[in-house]
């Protein structure tokens, strides 16, 4: 489907939360061998600040689970009638969906109220996008889900070390989480997980754990969870972590198995080598394992929100 749209002008990516998370690591990769040709924009910023909406005709990617958050709403009601909109949502019956010329429609049926399923979907839309866009992925789609899938199977095999982390970060009184490059937008999302069940956690990315945010480690409230990838950074992100560990703070990681010295008695989930395109996909999930075992060791069977009535918040 994106092949077929004219993108020689330029595009626009935006979404809110979540889905705007999920297509930071798509931006990431595209970024990285000089291919995007586009923006990628949070929507309340598209709407309060950038170019007016009624003359920007560059092709526009929509991403949301809800498809009628009000920020979506408000969207839909201001882009030209003549602009060419790619919808991805949940739901066809939406504002945006029925706005859209193009719908990508996904099938999440979340039950709980934090996005687990539907941010995994999301990613993986992102990654199919983003291979539309120019992206030279070597494997064809039914390839890369197995790979995939295959790595997620052997991730839930360590559910016993993603229940360690999440011991290690109970009743901290804040969580910082570490990531930059392709899993930027998986710290991002694993800190609003956090954040809906009213636990303070900041995701730190960009590779800029210091100045004041590492200073907050020295608090005995305070823990961090590092996202390390098999790629150039992984060397960095060892040597932070011996630096971290060796002053007893508390500190663990979802890491490549490649990683060399790592402390015994440092908490890690140790993820097997898989291909950069899939790892946002795989320590999502795996960040989605720690979550849900320390809402479990927390005792909560619900999670609901008490200053919104819903996730799609109305204006």
């Amino acid at each position: 489907m994106v092949k077929k749209i004219d993108l020689s002008g330029g595009y626009v990516f935006t979404g809110i939360a979540t889905s705007f998370y999920a297509m930071q690591a798509m931006e990431m990769w595209l970024r990285n061998i000089g291919k995007f040709n586009g923006a990628l924009v949070n929507t309340t910023d598209l709407l309060d600040y950038d170019y007016p909406l009624a003359k920007d005709m560059r092709p526009l990617f929509v991403m949301s689970r809800s498809g009628e958050s009000a920020e979506i709403v408000r969207l839909v009601k201001s882009v030209s009638p003549d602009r060419i909109v790619i919808g991805i949502t949940e739901n066809a019956a939406s504002p945006l969906a029925q706005r859209a010329n193009h719908l990508c429609q996904f099938h999440a049926n979340e039950e709980a109220f934090t996005n687990t399923k539907s941010f995994t979907l999301s990613l993986a839309y992102a990654l199919a996008i983003g291979i539309g866009l120019g992206y030279e992925f070597p494997i064809k789609p039914s390839a890369w889900v197995g790979e995939a899938v295959t790595a997620l199977n052997e991730a839930m095999k360590q559910w016993d070390r993603a229940e360690r982390i999440a011991a290690m970060l109970l009743n901290k009184e804040t969580i910082l989480i570490e990531a930059q490059g392709y899993l930027t937008g998986v710290a991002n999302q694993a800190s609003l997980d956090y954040q809906e069940i009213q636990v303070p956690s900041i995701p730190v990315t960009g590779g800029t754990l210091r100045h004041g945010t590492i200073e907050l480690l020295a608090r005995d409230d305070v823990a961090l969870l590092v996202l390390a990838p098999m790629d150039g950074t992984l060397k960095r992100k060892v040597e932070l972590l011996h630096d971290i560990h060796v002053r007893n703070r508390n500190v663990a990681a979802v890491i490549s198995m490649e990683a060399q010295q790592i402390p015994s008695d440092l908490p890690t989930v140790l993820l097997p080598g898989i291909r950069k395109e899939l790892q946002p996909l795989v320590y999502a999930f795996v960040v989605h394992m720690i979550y849900s075992s320390y809402a479990r060791m927390k005792g909560l069977t619900t999670v609901q929100p008490i200053l919104v009535d819903k996730v799609t918040r109305k204006e």
